[in-house]
């Protein structure tokens, strides 16, 4: 049961911001954030010690209404064929991009003024739009453990690309759709140079005898490459139009995918 009477103001208030506020981040090999700590009453938190906390997280892209219809899914593409569930004996250690890497808690004195910075490095490769959740804790003078958080938004590329089909399924004489590609800032980007490429998806399932007459099932995905579908420049309005025979029967990915002006790359896929 909690009592009124337990409750205790705090005397702090902090804040964690980008340093020198630079929004938006683009795959960056080091993150620096500023901190800060100031009292209610006025003035700067003089020489407080705080734990500062990391992670990073993987994060969607959610386009603006206008551009609800194109499907936004970026997707590295792995040709071969792979385990995709199933018993296996090897170790599938959290290394996958959808695990967050976490950072190790570090402690930090703020200066005289109650200000600080610091520093997250050493990230993984960024293959997806992700985001860095920082935390800050502190002991506040009323007795309470209190904490500070934000969430940096992270982009693999100044780019934006979605798909948007002509219909729910194609056929195998014409498949139709449009490319969108879209700036960090979400407006239309012209001129983009746009690639399309095709991939053909199977899946495995294989029953497998284990020790003392058990079975496990092990589901596996083959994807082959088919080439370049289409390529070409956007319109005005950010957009590449896509058409011509499927390239194979069966289940196809097809892959947009597009390099900023720093070389970075990123693409959206649709199957």
């Amino acid at each position: 049961n909690f009592k009124v009477e337990e409750f205790r103001l705090p005397v702090l208030r902090g804040g964690i911001q980008l340093k020198d506020n630079k929004n938006p981040l683009v795959s960056p090999k080091k993150i620096n954030v500023d901190l800060n700590l100031q009292y209610l009453s006025g003035g700067g938190a003089s020489l407080f010690p705080v734990q500062i906390r990391g992670q990073v997280s993987p994060a969607y892209y959610s386009p603006k209404d206008d551009d609800a219809a194109f499907q936004f899914n970026p997707e590295v593409i792995e040709t071969g064929k792979v385990l995709v569930s199933g018993y296996s004996e090897e170790d599938t250690d959290s290394q996958s991009s959808s695990h967050p890497q976490i950072f190790k808690s570090d402690k930090l004195t703020l200066d005289e003024k109650g200000f600080g910075s610091y520093s997250f490095d050493g990230f993984k490769e960024w293959k997806g739009d992700s985001a860095l959740d920082v935390e800050m804790e502190y002991l506040d003078p009323s007795g309470e453990i209190q904490t500070v958080y934000r969430r940096f938004p992270v982009f693999v590329s100044d780019l934006h690309i979605g798909i948007q089909p002509k219909g729910w399924m194609f056929s195998q004489n014409k498949v139709e759709m449009q490319i969108l590609a879209l700036d960090i800032n979400d407006k239309p980007k012209k001129n983009q140079k746009i690639t399309v490429k095709a991939y053909s998806q199977k899946y495995y399932s294989n029953r497998r005898r284990l020790v003392g007459g058990y079975y496990a099932y092990e589901h596996y995905r083959e994807v082959t490459e088919l080439g370049v579908y289409c390529q070409g420049k956007t319109n005005d309005k950010g957009i590449l139009f896509c058409e011509g025979k499927a390239p194979a029967s069966g289940e196809i990915i097809f892959s947009a995918e597009a390099e900023d002006q720093n070389g970075y790359k990123t693409n959206s896929t649709y199957n």
